[in-house]
């Protein structure tokens, strides 16, 4: 067995330099082989997307064995301390090799040493001995056709999705517009937190060109009453975020939304839908569950031991859902540039 001890690191914020050597590196098989697989934050133009909407500068970390490269960090960087990434629920390492068997020992030593202001690795494995653990990803793992996905859902699970349909639900392609308005609400209604800028979204609609992004909205009565924003990248399509209208959760908008955006996977022929980060013992933990889904535990490691109360936080959460919206929805986009 080959070993891995013995690795060199670069880092490239020339971007179209990074991106011409991962493809001489041939990143279809890093991705391949990589030992979770290749997810969203794996395509590096997530980073310029970063950067064109936040400012964040985009570096690329590139690991190499016997001159050969072998894997990759994707870093964006805010006041010298490197994230990977923020504003999405993974970053971290995609490699020919497990991480157990490269020195990781050394790339956190050259994190460190590069950026005064630390790190922020989000992934499946640590990185350090400072870690989180209270987020969970759900992968469904795909079947070849729609009719087969469908079929292999619990009968109580197919009924809630034939509800919505009764209901007059339906769901077509949406608009950032339809997306962002009901995002928004929830956002500061529901989960008492600042919203990401709509030039994120707009940057992503039409800058993550290696990828796809989709946007389904949910209407009754012509009425959008739910939306969702989707990523794909290789084989792997996450959606990303997902709201409904409480006032209309009666009819079920959830459960049609999500089986189109299942359904429209398949027919796309990916092979992992990842229905995105939650906490454990939540209310969309056991939405998620419900699917068939496997869980993930995440791994968010960090340079040093974070303040784990979450006093501060509830009051902060609390306090937002009373604040009008015409004072957060100014704020929100500058606020998030720092809460990641």
């Amino acid at each position: 067995m080959k070993d891995m001890n013995n690795i060199d690191i670069a880092y490239y914020s020339d971007l179209s330099q990074a991106e011409k050597i991962l493809v001489e590196g041939d990143i279809q098989l890093i991705a391949k082989r990589s030992l979770t697989g290749v997810n969203i934050a794996h395509n590096i133009e997530l980073i310029h997307v970063l950067n064109k909407t936040y400012g964040y500068k985009p570096e690329v970390l590139l690991v190499y064995s016997d001159e050969i490269l072998i894997g990759f960090i994707p870093l964006s960087i805010l006041h010298n301390k490197a994230i990977s990434l923020p504003h999405f629920s993974y970053g971290g390492y995609c490699g020919l090799f497990e991480l157990e068997r490269i020195n990781i020992d050394k790339i956190i030593e050259s994190l460190s040493m590069k950026y005064s202001g630390g790190f922020v690795i989000r992934g499946f494995q640590p990185y350090s001995k400072y870690v989180s653990t209270e987020k969970v990803a759900y992968y469904l793992r795909l079947e070849k056709a729609s009719d087969d996905q469908f079929s292999v859902f619990h009968k109580k699970l197919r009924s809630q999705i034939r509800k919505a349909t009764k209901n007059g639900v339906t769901v077509v392609s949406g608009s950032l517009k339809d997306f962002y308005a009901i995002y928004t609400e929830n956002m500061h209604y529901k989960h008492g937190s600042p919203h990401l800028s709509q030039e994120l979204f707009d940057n992503l609609l039409h800058s993550y060109s290696s990828g796809e992004v989709k946007i389904f909205t949910a209407k009754f009565n012509d009425k959008v009453i739910g939306s969702c924003f989707m990523i794909g990248f290789h084989d792997f399509i996450e959606v990303c975020w997902a709201a409904t209208s409480l006032k209309y959760n009666h009819l079920a908008p959830n459960m049609i939304l999500y089986w189109t955006m299942i359904s429209y996977a398949v027919d796309h022929k990916y092979k992992i839908f990842s229905f995105g980060r939650t906490s454990r013992d939540s209310g969309p933990q056991r939405f998620k569950k419900q699917w068939g889904a496997v869980e993930i535990p995440l791994i968010w490691s960090f340079d040093k031991e974070l303040d784990s109360s979450h006093s501060k936080f509830n009051f902060l959460t609390k306090a937002w859902k009373l604040t009008p919206s015409f004072l957060t929805n100014p704020l929100s986009p500058a606020l998030t540039k720092y809460i990641y």
